[in-house]
């Protein structure tokens, strides 16, 4: 590769001595112009794992009150006869409406943030970039016209 510069560089070189080149390798300007994306996936990966930690420890939390509060009742219950899969299935039947009401809620107000206007970048909602690159090419052509011509 850095035989291949030195030889271009040489070949402009001698046609156009007035043209100053400058060659970096694609992907090592790639890895540098990206240094910033890699860091804020890293951010959102930890945050992401500590949510999902949270969530975790609420949701033990929540399924502890139901049982504690539910005690009495469920020594009544194994007292009649109940079997001890009942007696869980009560428990996590209770805990999975307030499971499903919760994703329910957080899937809609999520929906509603994303369409509100927090889901913009750069002052252009996240639909506009097409728009924004048919922009950048047609800057770059004209930059290319105007080196040309």
């Amino acid at each position: 590769m850095a035989n291949m510069i030195s030889a271009v560089k040489n070949k402009l070189g001698h046609t156009y001595p007035a043209m100053q080149m400058d060659s970096h390798i694609f992907q090592t300007q790639v890895r540098g112009g990206l240094v910033i994306e890699r860091l804020l996936a890293a951010l959102s990966g930890f945050f992401g794992a500590l949510a999902t930690a949270l969530a975790t420890v609420g949701l033990y939390g929540v399924i502890s009150y139901i049982v504690i509060r539910r005690r009495n009742e469920m020594g009544i219950r194994a007292a009649l006869g109940a079997s001890r899969g009942q007696i869980v299935g009560m428990v996590m039947k209770e805990a999975g409406l307030l499971l499903l009401a919760g994703g329910v809620i957080g899937i809609a107000l999520s929906l509603a943030a994303g369409r509100g206007g927090l889901g913009t970048r750069g002052g252009r909602a996240a639909r506009d970039r097409p728009i924004a690159g048919r922009r950048q090419v047609r800057c770059t052509a004209r930059v290319r016209q105007r080196d040309i011509g």
